[in-house]
């Protein structure tokens, strides 16, 4: 398995190789997995396996992380699979490797940046002959792969448009494990965090950027304490908006109201899921979200709105809303209606863990993925 960010790096992506290789591995799966990092600091990891740090891509150590890769390849089993996180990178390395040994590669597109459906993207990052040397690798490691792995329905739309065959594509995203967000009791949790039991509070976890919409979240704040003035709204999370994001909640006299908590640390997200009554989740564009379906194991509701990643979680009317995007009225009617309904806080939330339980735990993630590899071999 090849990555290009692993943990402790903070990347949605690096936690998703993570979780997988050793769910992979708990199935009794030899995994090699070669990634810049040695992983989490004091984790061990499973005996079937092994982390082969080489450093990051564009790095002059680049050349030996592909000579162990080759090294993994020559002393490993004969029912081999190459797995490759990401077009770019990876997925050309993994290409190469491919070719130069005939085993199957599969590649996990987890975002749509580097597609060739959405050339912009990739000019924005490089531009002249690389661009189109770049463009045209890239479209033929897609078409080369014995499988591509969408993160979303909406990202495999995108990989048929950048010429993939849509037989070769599962859709298969990220998995959440239902123990590490056992949940505490809400009281204790919030009398840990200082957070009033009276107070109704709505908890959104993400990068504070302007595709993550949490601007638009400010803007449906008012309408929501209207009829419900003393709740509380959280933010966890950093990002480039974070000042502008201040300024607008001061500008709107919202500071009694809004708590913006930064990066916070695994113990404390788990404390503020609990202390939550619902999640909200604006963003705008997401190939994967994997906040809402952390929310969802520990059985919260979900406010959303209606774009790709998050609609393949969110179940309208049983795990949460989903609302039209930038529709801030309707958001806040959302959470106003989440808010005033214990009832229906108690059975979407229910529902959503139900759902996370049975289909969408990195036990099951891990097993669907066996089966890809089986079906390349």
């Amino acid at each position: 398995m090849l990555a290009n960010t692993f943990p402790p790096q903070r990347y949605g992506i690096s936690k998703h190789v993570l979780h997988l290789a050793v769910s992979l591995a708990d199935l009794d799966q030899d995994v090699d997995l070669i990634v810049p990092t040695s992983g989490p600091p004091g984790v061990r990891f499973p005996k079937r396996m092994r982390v082969r740090k080489y450093g990051t891509f564009g790095e002059n150590r680049t050349l030996f992380g592909l000579t162990m890769f080759q090294k993994s390849l020559q002393t490993g089993s004969q029912r081999q699979v190459i797995h490759a996180h990401m077009l770019a990178p990876a997925g050309l390395v993994a290409s190469w490797l491919s070719r130069l040994y005939s085993i199957p590669y599969v590649i996990t597109v987890h975002g749509w940046s580097q597609l060739p459906a959405r050339p912009t993207a990739i000019r924005d990052q490089y531009s002249g002959v690389y661009f189109s040397l770049l463009r045209r690798g890239l479209r033929s490691t897609l078409l080369n792969a014995d499988r591509l792995i969408a993160v979303s329905r909406f990202m495999a739309e995108l990989l048929v448009k950048s010429g993939a065959d849509p037989r070769k594509i599962d859709v298969l995203g990220s998995g959440v494990d239902t123990d590490e967000l056992e949940q505490f009791e809400c009281a204790v949790a919030r009398r840990r965090l200082g957070i009033d039991i009276q107070s109704k509070v709505v908890l959104t976890v993400a990068r504070l950027s302007a595709e993550k919409g949490q601007h638009l979240l400010i803007e449906a704040i008012p309408d929501v304490l209207r009829p419900f003035p003393e709740t509380k709204f959280i933010f966890c999370g950093d990002g480039p908006d974070r000042e502008a994001l201040r300024k607008e909640v001061a500008r709107l006299g919202l500071e009694r109201s809004v708590f913006f908590k930064g990066f916070v640390s695994a113990v404390e997200k788990k404390m503020y899921y609990a202390a939550c009554d619902l999640f909200a989740y604006p963003a705008l564009a997401d190939p994967f979200s994997q906040a809402p379906l952390e929310a969802m194991a520990a059985a919260k509701p979900v406010v959303a709105f209606d774009v790709a990643g998050c609609r393949d979680l969110v179940r309208d009317g049983i795990t949460g809303k989903l609302v039209r995007p930038y529709d801030v009225p309707e958001f806040a009617d959302a959470i106003v209606e989440c808010l005033g309904n214990s009832d229906l806080r108690t059975r979407q939330g229910e529902n959503g863990r139900n759902v996370v339980a049975t289909e969408l735990s990195w036990k099951t993630i891990a097993q669907k993925t066996l089966q890809i590899y089986e079906e390349c071999l």
